[in-house]
């Protein structure tokens, strides 16, 4: 029987197995996790919707995914993936610092 912390540490978890699979193959360093993390916290607990890469402030008229985009960590130095909440639209930006191991 699970403690009643453990079952919410579950509970607040359940599903990212489901997007790591997704994503396993692309996942080449340490950032690339943190930011799928964020990104399934985002949509998990928050309600956003990733609308794509990039910084393009349009507002799609495209409602978003749970999903990663395609190509979400093909740049070696940084992120940048649109989200969608609340029909406004949100940037998560990225940036890896030099001189810090990842």
């Amino acid at each position: 029987m699970e403690s009643g912390s453990s079952a919410k540490t579950g509970d607040f978890f359940y599903g990212w197995d489901l997007l790591y699979k997704t994503v396993k193959a692309d996942v080449s360093k340490k950032s690339d996790l943190l930011i799928a993390l964020v990104h399934f916290l985002l949509t998990k607990h928050y309600n956003f919707r990733c609308v794509g890469i990039g910084d393009d402030k349009t507002l799609p008229e495209e409602e978003g995914s749970e999903l990663l985009p395609d190509s979400w960590n093909d740049d070696d130095t940084k992120y940048s993936l649109r989200y969608v909440h609340d029909k406004m639209l949100y940037l998560l930006l990225g940036h890896i610092t030099e001189g810090i191991p990842c």
